[in-house]
């Protein structure tokens, strides 16, 4: 990320009759929402931002991997990375440093998923300085004592800021959008078969409907049970134009037939627009929750807002925003930091970012979504 100064956060303001109506629309039960910062035991990474994570749920670990970092925070002084962190989440958190062979090269704004019945972490693309990456790795035992990196198939495209979601059902990484160093983003589908091991191939889908414009640096979950992902905001082309548009895959696998783009228009008031943000998403729920990222709504500042996105996929009914306001202290504004989910606590942990100064910090929010 750029360096950029902190600004204040618009507001937009919410008529008390259209709250009490939003309000009807919203399952009841929603528990409050707490900010509450971590203090991990064990050395911490160097501070940094664009990094990916993961989440294993067997062991409650974040499994972290790059990022551009530097020892003081300084983004004038950082570099890429090409060190694996865990961080136990839960009551004791704690940082850890695998020992691990030769694997990728350091790199910053690659894309990650992970298999949680195999245990592998696999990324793609990313730069490295100034030259863009398409090469696919697999950490295999990512959350364990012995993880080992192997290399997997090459891709025929380089990309970074591009999202990837993972489908158990048929092993496959479903990656999208981004761009190449040096160009504009796109709004391509590609899928990754085998994407838990070495073993698979690319192959570029071309969904039916409108397809979405064209960005990267925006987010995208998944629901494994509906075959739907979700798409929110971004940097679109043409540059520097931000998004807070939301669009859904049906079928976002290809496997039973071809994938379909549609966009969804959801009540209430949206977030602002929005690159290198955060997202988790309950499946059971279906729910989405965004946090931070930068917006030109105040001039390229940086964000600390939290939104949530009630019947994300539209599949149960109209999607809602609403703007959370949780208590405790509420992380610094920042973008390009990585967030995970843990579905049985409802707890989301917060990592880094770019906060005109690269952060290490560790958040949770409970009730997140």
């Amino acid at each position: 990320m750029k360096n950029k100064k902190i600004r204040a956060v618009r507001r937009v303001s919410v008529p008390a009759f259209l709250t009490f109506f939003l309000a009807a629309l919203l399952p009841a039960g929603a528990a409050a929402q707490t900010w509450l910062q971590a203090s991990p035991t064990g050395a911490a990474p160097d501070p940094r931002a664009q990094q990916s994570a993961v989440f294993d749920s067997k062991s409650q670990k974040m499994i972290i991997f790059g990022g551009l970092a530097s020892p003081n925070g300084d983004p004038n002084g950082s570099s890429d990375r090409d060190d694996v962190w865990t961080l136990q989440t839960g009551a004791n958190p704690g940082w850890s440093k695998p020992t691990l062979s030769s694997g990728p090269i350091a790199r910053d704004s690659h894309s990650a998923i992970y298999d949680p019945a195999s245990g592998n972490m696999t990324i793609f693309g990313g730069k490295n300085g100034g030259t863009c990456l398409n090469d696919t790795w697999v950490l295999s035992g990512a959350a364990g004592v012995s993880p080992a990196w192997s290399q997997g198939p090459t891709a025929p495209f380089s990309l970074i800021g591009a999202s990837a979601v993972y489908d158990p059902a048929s092993n496959r990484m479903i990656l999208f959008g981004g761009r190449p160093c040096g160009s504009g983003p796109n709004n391509d589908l590609w899928v990754l078969s085998d994407a838990n091991g070495v073993s698979g191939s690319w192959t570029q889908l071309h969904p039916s409907g409108s397809l979405p414009p064209t960005r990267s640096f925006h987010s995208a979950v998944y629901n494994p049970q509906t075959n739907v992902m979700i798409v929110f905001g971004g940097a679109i082309a043409p540059s520097p134009g931000f998004a807070n548009d939301l669009w859904v895959l049906l079928n976002a696998n290809g496997v039973s037939g071809s994938p379909t783009w549609k966009q969804l228009q959801p009540n209430g008031a949206p977030p602002a627009i929005r690159e290198a943000h955060t997202a988790v998403y309950d499946p059971r729920l279906d729910r989405m929750t965004i946090f931070g990222g930068s917006t030109t709504l105040v001039n390229g500042g940086l964000l600390n807002d939290t939104w949530v996105l009630y019947n994300a996929s539209g599949l149960g009914g109209t999607p809602t925003w609403v703007q959370l306001s949780p208590a405790g202290s509420v992380p610094v504004t920042r973008a390009g930091a990585t967030a995970v989910y843990e579905d049985s606590s409802g707890a989301l942990t917060l990592f880094g970012g770019d906060s005109t100064l690269l952060t290490n910090d560790v958040w949770t929010l409970q009730n997140a979504v």
